[in-house]
């Protein structure tokens, strides 16, 4: 425990240094010195549900979600699901910072909830996320983040408490609680007008606190991306990959790879990028090596001007909490369709998704049996929602989400429904 504390300092630490001259050399603004003028509140064109708040120079944003749902199975259990409703308070703030190319911006967001009938499940989770962005110069760009999550149910959830990101391995039949820390940098330089080259460098520190018996890992990737301008909106490239994994207990591993890929924004309506490479792994202890293919789709396409569509393909290795000396080569698909009504103030969407999880080694059900087996999990899942904008700063809705896991091994087998009323203001 000790030691990852280090790390996860060093996580932060690694982002700061970065941050800190950059944010000095391009602070070189007026800032207001009396208490009054620090603080203001201020309404765009005169409008009473558009409001800034402002602290010198930077703007702030308050927001606050409320959720009221119905969970049908809570731990994800396919042997014994138990469901309650459950109240979710969401309370948060985002601090955004801008001059000229270069920006920041800070959220955090908490997320209480609170169940009527099996309090043992009460949790509070925690979310925060550093971004930026500085241009050095004309021909240099670097991108920095940070982001902590502490999550209880495995899931990271939006502003009002909707599941959006799956956080570490899905661990069917139980309350998963994982705390994550990432680092994410990125720099790149024009070589000529033609051609570009790229840095990436990222890490995360992934620890599951509950139930005993998983096993985090600390994971370090780097990428040399190789850019080629075939036009203005596209970029063609080509990059070299390296990587680590040190797993709490069990195989460690390194990996080396390479990529081809394009990133184009068409017409301002269809911007996306994709990236297909090879990825050779290599495990110590008794894991053979994996040679396999990897791969990352993303699509936004603003079909009409009330319809947009988004979609995302990726393809991986990940390293097991379930399971020592073990890995699961995943392949996921999302999908998801919004469609804005009367007058732009209800917006309906519907999307679904599908993951294919193989597990490489041989894998022992935690039922105390003992037995081994292979295992390969189907999981699917649909979504529906409605927002209505009240204001500008108000909004409510509901959404549905089922969800169904179909594994080898019946013990991971799971369905789940999830239905979800909310509210939320943000200024």
């Amino acid at each position: 425990m000790e030691n990852r504390l280090y790390k996860q300092a060093f996580s932060i630490a690694t982002a700061a240094v970065l941050l800190l001259p950059v944010t000095s050399w391009s602070a070189n603004v007026d800032a207001p010195t009396s208490g009054t003028a620090a603080l203001e509140l201020q309404a765009y064109n005169s409008k009473v549900d558009d409001i800034r708040i402002k602290v010198g120079d930077v703007d702030l944003h308050p927001h606050l979600g409320t959720a009221f749902t119905y969970d049908d199975n809570i731990a994800i259990s396919g042997n014994n699901p138990q469901g309650d409703f459950y109240a979710l308070i969401t309370p948060g703030v985002q601090f955004q910072y801008e001059k000229g190319g270069n920006n920041i911006s800070l959220d955090y967001t908490a997320g209480i909830q609170r169940f009527f009938r099996l309090s043992e499940f009460d949790t509070v989770d925690h979310n925060a996320a550093l971004v930026s962005s500085f241009e050095f110069s004309e021909k240099l760009r670097v991108t920095v983040s940070q982001g902590f999550s502490r999550s209880i149910a495995g899931e990271m959830r939006d502003q009002v408490g909707i599941p959006v990101t799956q956080i570490g391995e899905r661990i069917p039949g139980t309350r998963t609680e994982v705390q994550n820390f990432t680092t994410a940098i990125g720099a790149e330089y024009e070589l000529s007008q033609k051609t570009a080259l790229g840095l990436n460098f990222a890490m995360s520190f992934t620890e599951y606190i509950d139930p005993p018996g998983l096993f985090g890992n600390d994971t370090y990737d780097v990428k040399v991306p190789f850019y080629y301008h075939l036009s203005s909106k596209t970029d063609l490239f080509i990059d070299a990959n390296a990587g680590a994994t040190s797993m709490d207990d069990g195989a460690n591993q390194v990996y080396e790879g390479f990529g081809v890929g394009a990133r184009t924004r068409l017409t301002g309506k269809i911007m996306g990028s994709v990236r297909v490479g090879y990825q050779h792994r290599d495990y110590s202890g008794t894991i053979s090596a994996v040679d396999t293919a990897v791969a990352s789709a993303n699509l936004d396409w603003a079909i009409g001007p009330r319809t947009a569509l988004m979609a995302s393909v990726n393809r991986n290795v990940n390293p097991s909490a379930a399971a020592i000396n073990n890995y699961y080569e995943s392949t996921a698909l999302d999908v998801t369709v919004r469609q804005k009504v009367w007058h732009d103030k209800i917006t309906l969407s519907a999307g679904g998704g599908y993951e294919r999880d193989d597990y490489g080694e041989p894998f022992a059900t935690f039922t105390g049996s003992g037995v081994s087996s292979d295992r390969s999990d189907d999981y699917y899942y649909l979504k529906v929602g409605c927002d209505y904008a009240i204001r500008r700063w108000w909004s409510a809705g509901a959404n549905y989400r089922f969800r169904s896991n179909v594994s080898a091994l019946s013990a991971y087998d799971f369905d789940n429904n999830l239905v979800s009323i909310y509210t939320r203001v943000s200024f």
